[in-house]
């Protein structure tokens, strides 16, 4: 089963798009009283490169908006210690966050 498939078993409710330059917890639009999953996107390539799939959130504690804002990031862009979440992308690339 293709990666796609298994994807299309879950609804997108929402997505924005954001650049590293930008005040990420300002643009996201993630609710905060439910959990859920969240995929974001290099949206310089072509086809866009997903390039981390999470899931997050418990809508007693703030939601996915919250576990995306304030949470902190495994470190998967070879960068050093605990990052938050909205700090830990790669710069110079704009992204799209589906949710």
């Amino acid at each position: 089963m293709t990666l796609d498939v298994i994807l299309k078993k879950y609804p997108v409710n929402g997505n924005f798009t954001f650049q590293c330059n930008e005040d990420f917890a300002v643009k996201c639009n993630a609710p905060k009283e439910s959990a859920g999953v969240d995929l974001i996107y290099n949206i310089t390539t072509i086809p866009d490169e997903l390039i981390y799939i999470g899931s997050s959130g418990r809508k007693d504690l703030g939601g996915i908006y919250d576990r995306l804002v304030n949470g902190y990031h495994p470190n998967r862009f070879e960068q050093e210690g605990r990052i938050k979440r909205r700090y830990a992308f790669p710069r110079n690339s704009p992204y799209l966050l589906a949710i």
